[in-house]
């Protein structure tokens, strides 16, 4: 699809899904788009986070990326796909179209933060056993599956570093905190396990 094409399908209610890794959707991304990386488990997240049967552009690698996420969707019966964006984020910011950005910040980097006690709010989006088995102090947990129910409950002046198990969920939270104009940073790669492992050995 050309820009004008996705512009005009967002417009009429297209939801558009960045199927990049969260560092590379973390770099530069259409405005208000949805992150959730091709992995095995990419369309069970679009049904998560997007009401079924509303209809999607796609933003991918590559030819093979669009193959393997369209038939990821077909599967659970997804059939509302109108295409995909063209040229991506490249053509889209050549339009004058809005695009977003947030940084990114490697787990040894976070845990540092901790320690000198400037890491600020950190939010947690695996699930509740993943949390009750182990968490970082003071941090705040919302599965990522809940967080779009949950948007309205956080301060837009006050900036949130997300995090999971390895950066596959924290990159669709984080993706959605943006969309919704709150303040984000990304542990993109990584997550929770490796950074308690660190604050561990350090003491």
């Amino acid at each position: 699809m050309t820009v004008d094409e996705v512009a005009d399908a967002l417009a009429a209610g297209a939801r558009l899904v960045d199927a990049h890794d969260g560092a590379a959707f973390a770099e530069g991304h259409v405005a208000g788009s949805l992150s959730i990386p091709l992995e095995p488990s990419f369309a069970s997240y679009v049904g998560w986070l997007v009401p079924f049967a509303t209809p999607l552009v796609l933003s991918v690698q590559d030819e093979e990326a669009l193959g393997e996420a369209s038939v990821q969707l077909r599967r659970i019966g997804w059939d509302a796909v109108l295409g995909h964006l063209a040229d991506g984020i490249d053509a889209w910011a050549a339009s004058g179209r809005a695009t977003s950005s947030f940084p990114t910040v490697r787990v040894d980097r976070l845990v540092d933060e901790l320690g000198a006690g400037e890491a600020g709010e950190i939010l947690d989006v695996r699930q509740g056993t993943e949390w009750d088995a182990g968490h970082l102090e003071g941090s705040t947990h919302v599965f990522v599956g809940d967080l779009p129910e949950r948007l309205e409950g956080f301060d837009r002046g006050e900036r949130q570093t997300v995090i999971c198990a390895s950066g596959y969920r924290s990159s669709m939270a984080a993706s959605l905190l943006d969309g919704a104009g709150i303040p984000v940073r990304l542990v993109a790669r990584s997550g929770v396990p490796r950074a308690l492992r660190s604050l561990a050995s350090s003491r």
